[in-house]
Parts: structure tokens; C-alpha cells; sequence
């Protein structure tokens, strides 16, 4: 897949990755700017010299507070995403028998 973009690097504005760390060693090469949401764990300790060595591939968040584990790196932006504020009214009681969650549930992201 990352091998497909970089082919075709030329038909894109600017390729937006979500795989994490995969493609930041390509994108180097390419002659066209990248942004990468960064999805895993990001308080891990090998970071900081990593981010600190692909500046040509800067990572975007989710929200503000999903960086306060990431030592400094030049964010390229925010991007949230998710569901509107309120798509439903909230009830305590269940409605038709089912709780629907979209999304997952990891300790450093939490729901």
C-alpha cells in the first residue's frame, strides 16, 4: 500500500497516513507534503528521538489532549473526528436493548 502511494505521489495534495510509524521512512522521498495521524500509544520513550528525525512527515492529533503524552514535536494540526457533540438526547435507560460504541477502548485513549 505505502508503496503505491509513493508511486503515485504526484496525484495527491498531500497524503494523510494512519499506519502509524510505517511510512514516515518513505516520505522522506516524496515530493509532496504528508501529514500522519498518529493512532497508537504515544507516551512510549523511543519517541521522542524518532519524532524528532521526520520532520518532513509531521503528525496530527485527534484533539489537544491526545498530545500531552508526545514530547514536543511541530504538530501539524488537529483533526478531530468522531460523531457530533450530541447525535442522540442520553438516557439512562437502555433504548431497544443494545449499547452501540463506535470506537475502541485502549488505556491510553480510553473511551
Amino acid at each position: 500500500m505505502i508503496d503505491q502511494v509513493v508511486a503515485r505521489a504526484d496525484r495527491f495534495d498531500i497524503p494523510h497516513f494512519h499506519i502509524d510509524f510505517l511510512q514516515f521512512p518513505l516520505a522522506r522521498l516524496l515530493d509532496v507534503p504528508t501529514v500522519t495521524t498518529l493512532h497508537g500509544r504515544l507516551d512510549l520513550p523511543d519517541l521522542a528521538p524518532f519524532h524528532s528525525s521526520v520532520a518532513k512527515a509531521p503528525p496530527v492529533s485527534i484533539s489537544d489532549s491526545r498530545r500531552a503524552p508526545m514530547p514536543p514535536v511541530a504538530w501539524a494540526g488537529r483533526f478531530p473526528h468522531g460523531l457530533p457533540k450530541d447525535p442522540l438526547p442520553f438516557s439512562p435507560e437502555a433504548r431497544r436493548g443494545y449499547l452501540a460504541f463506535p470506537g475502541r477502548i485502549c488505556p491510553e485513549e480510553r473511551p
